[in-house]
């Protein structure tokens, strides 16, 4: 199942929705928004669908920071911060494979997360990830 933050599913998985969908805390309570996506074990979750081959969608950690989940190759995914690790930023959403940086401009490698062009030094943080049930969640 769960790699070091990569994931390779079946092909033709998909998610019965394209839009994250909110879930209930083991409290019973509702949690997220509309906006916000489904909790997983300690992290969000996205439909397989919302998450285009060479692409990517944003998600919140359960800690409430933004993440990534990307899908480099049909069926493969992974997840990365979305904070660049040169001056806390924000980086931009995957655009032809690469995470640029909008502040210094550092730019990362979507399938990686590896630094392509500093100032950043340090890759984007890689968060582990598997799909069950048509959706991939952050673990």
């Amino acid at each position: 199942m769960g790699g070091v933050g990569l994931w390779r599913g079946r092909s033709g998985d998909s998610g019965a929705s394209a839009a994250p969908t909110p879930s209930t805390s083991p409290s019973g309570n509702p949690s997220g928004a509309p906006s916000s996506p489904g909790r997983a074990r300690g992290g969000a979750s996205v439909a397989v669908k919302a998450v285009p081959v060479g692409g990517g969608a944003k998600v919140m950690e359960s800690s409430g920071s933004a993440a990534y989940v990307v899908q480099p190759k049909q069926g493969e995914f992974a997840a990365f911060s979305a904070i660049c690790t040169h001056s806390g930023c924000p980086v931009d959403p995957p655009k032809e494979g690469r995470f640029n940086c909008p502040c210094h401009g550092s730019v990362f490698d979507a399938a990686t997360g590896e630094v392509l062009n500093g100032p950043a030094t340090k890759p984007l943080r890689r968060i582990d990830v598997r799909e069950q049930g048509g959706r991939v969640e952050l673990q």
